[in-house]
C-alpha cells in the first residue's frame, strides 16, 4: 500500500513538473514571439509610413545587433541609396527642364529668324521682279527712242541733203558736226578728219 501511494506520488510530482516545464516553455515562446512579432510590425509600420510619405530622409529606429537590427541597418542604407537617388532626379529634372526651356527660347527665336528671313526674301525678289519689270520697260524704252532718233536723223539728214546751197551744222569750237552734200562735193571733203568753219572759209 506505502508502495502504491508512493508510486502516486511520484506521478502526480512528474505529471506537475511536466505541466509546470510544459507552460513555462509556452509562455517563453509566447514571450519571444510577442517580442519578435513586436519589433518587426514596428519595422514593417516604418517602412509603410515612410513608403507613403517618400520622404526617404526619415531613418528606422535601429535596435538590438540581432537579425532584425541587422535588416534595419539595411533597410537604412537603402533608404540613404533612395534619397540620394531621389536628389539626383531632382536636380536632372531641374537640369532637364532649364534645357527644355532654354531650347524652346531659341527655337522660338529662330522661327521668327527665319519668319523674318523669309520676310526680307519675299521683298527682296519683289524688288528684283519690280526693278526687272522697269528695266525691261526702260530697255523697251530705249529701244524705241532710239529708232525714233534714227529715223528722225535720217529724215534730218535727207533733208539737209536736199538743200541745193551748202549747209553745215557747227558748235560753239566751229567744229563742222553735220554737212550736206553740196559741201563734201564742193569742198571733196571726206570723213576722215574732224572739219572747222575755218577748213571752208578759207
Amino acid at each position: 500500500e506505502v508502495y502504491n501511494q508512493g508510486l502516486q506520488t511520484l506521478y502526480y510530482v512528474i505529471g506537475v513538473s511536466s505541466a509546470a516545464i510544459f507552460l513555462f516553455g509556452v509562455m517563453i515562446f509566447i514571450l519571444l514571439e510577442n517580442l519578435f512579432t513586436y519589433r518587426f510590425s514596428k519595422l514593417i509600420k516604418e517602412v509603410e509610413r515612410i513608403g507613403k510619405t517618400k520622404n526617404f530622409k526619415e531613418r528606422l529606429t535601429e535596435g538590438k545587433r540581432d537579425e532584425i537590427g541587422a535588416l534595419t541597418v539595411e533597410i537604412n542604407q537603402m533608404l540613404e541609396a533612395l534619397l540620394l537617388s531621389q536628389e539626383v532626379e531632382k536636380k536632372l529634372n531641374i537640369f532637364l527642364k532649364a534645357q527644355a526651356k532654354e531650347t524652346a527660347e531659341k527655337s522660338i527665336a529662330l522661327e521668327e529668324q527665319i519668319a523674318e528671313t523669309n520676310k526680307s526674301k519675299l521683298a527682296i525678289l519683289n524688288l528684283l521682279e519690280d526693278i526687272e519689270s522697269e528695266k525691261k520697260k526702260v530697255d523697251e524704252t530705249v529701244v524705241v527712242r532710239t529708232r525714233e532718233l534714227v529715223e528722225e536723223k535720217a529724215r534730218l539728214i535727207s533733208s539737209i541733203n536736199s538743200i541745193p546751197f551748202g549747209f553745215v551744222v557747227a558748235n560753239i569750237d566751229n567744229k563742222i558736226l553735220l554737212k550736206n552734200k553740196v559741201i563734201t562735193e564742193m569742198f571733196a571733203f571726206g570723213d576722215e578728219r574732224d572739219l572747222f568753219i575755218e577748213d571752208i572759209a578759207k
